[in-house]
C-alpha cells in the first residue's frame, strides 16, 4: 500500500515539474524551419471587444503583426467561423522586420452576443495564431 502510494507521489511530482517547465504563452512565436527563422510577435490584442453593435452596421478592427524572423514571411491563409467574419490579409511576403496588418470584419446581421476565433496560419509556423473578436449586436 505505501508502495503504491509513494509511486503515485513521484509520478504527481514529476507531472508537476513537466507543467511548470513550460514556457508561458505570449504574443511571440519563432522557430526554426528548414534553416530559416520564421517569426511573428502580434503588436497589440489577439482578441478585441466591439461592445455593442447596431444590426445592420459592421465593424471592423485591425490585428497588427511584425515579423520577427529572418526571412520574408507569408500568410498562407486565414480561416474565418462563418459568412458573418471576412477578413482581408497582404498577399506579398512581409520583410523581416517589417509590420503588417490583418482586417477583421464582423457583418452584424443577428442581434445577440458573438465570440469568432480566426485562424492565421503563416509559412514555417506550425500551428495557426488565433485572432478573436467579440460583442453583442442589438
Amino acid at each position: 500500500m505505501k508502495a503504491g502510494l509513494a509511486r503515485i507521489g513521484i509520478s504527481l511530482a514529476l507531472a508537476a515539474m513537466f507543467v511548470s517547465a513550460r514556457p508561458p504563452a505570449t504574443a511571440s512565436m519563432q522557430y526554426a524551419v528548414f534553416g530559416m527563422q520564421a517569426g511573428v510577435t502580434w503588436l497589440e490584442a489577439q482578441q478585441h471587444d466591439f461592445g455593442t453593435l447596431r444590426q445592420g452596421r459592421p465593424a471592423a478592427h485591425r490585428f497588427v503583426f511584425k515579423n520577427t524572423g529572418t526571412q520574408p514571411l507569408i500568410i498562407d491563409n486565414v480561416r474565418t467561423p462563418c459568412g458573418c467574419t471576412a477578413v482581408e490579409w497582404p498577399e506579398a511576403p512581409i520583410a523581416p522586420g517589417d509590420t503588417a496588418a490583418i482586417v477583421v470584419e464582423f457583418n452584424a446581421a443577428q442581434t445577440g452576443y458573438f465570440y469568432k476565433v480566426i485562424k492565421v496560419f503563416f509559412r514555417g509556423i506550425r500551428g495557426g495564431n488565433k485572432l478573436v473578436v467579440e460583442g453583442s449586436v442589438e
